[in-house]
């Protein structure tokens, strides 16, 4: 048996009936009160804007805020900073921190979502193998829903096949990696 993507197979119907695969990113949780809950709190509800982008800023001039919230706000801003168009500024949110907690599962899916739209797949798989680690099921779906994207565009198709049926497996609510394995079907090798 041999697994092949539609995309692959018939391009221009599976472009019709499919819209462009979408990453997906993951806000990180922030504790208390205060301009990095006030964030979190809008990258949560999708308002990524410049006046989100401001609060989270004003959020990072806090000396006082902890080193783990420190971390998930640079996150934040780095999804504002992504969805707004700044990926360089995105890109150093999401390294600084990791610099400062270097196992944050969700940042690095985050990296990896910024890696794929900069067409950067390889990247994109290396920081999404961590990813894949998230203890929160939903980070860990959306690490292998990311994954898939970026090994089809590798040109590794049972991988990605692979990937896109553990993320529905971890999160069967979880659609954009339903509506992507659909494209796929096996072939009996001849």
């Amino acid at each position: 048996m041999r697994l092949t993507s539609l995309l692959r197979l018939a391009a221009i119907a599976t472009t019709l009936a499919f819209p462009a695969a979408a990453h997906a990113q993951y806000a990180m949780m922030v504790f208390g009160t205060g301009p990095a809950a006030l964030c979190y709190e809008q990258v949560k509800a999708k308002r990524l804007n410049l006046s989100t982008l401001e609060v989270c800023n004003t959020a990072l001039k806090d000396d006082t805020l902890s080193a783990k919230n420190r971390a998930a706000t640079y996150n934040n801003r780095g999804i504002v900073n992504m969805r707004t168009g700044n990926r360089a500024a995105a890109e150093r949110d999401y390294e600084d921190a990791l610099r400062i907690s270097p196992n944050i599962a969700e940042t690095q899916i985050n990296l990896g979502a910024m890696f794929y739209t900069n067409e950067m797949f390889t990247e994109a798989v290396t920081v999404l193998n961590e990813g894949v680690k998230a203890e929160d099921r939903g980070a860990r779906a959306v690490a292998h829903y990311n994954r898939a994207l970026s090994l089809e565009k590798l040109g590794e198709i049972d991988e990605a096949y692979a990937d896109l049926q553990a993320a529905v497996r971890i999160d069967p609510t979880l659609a954009v990696a339903s509506q992507q394995l659909a494209r796929y079907r096996i072939e009996r090798a001849s």
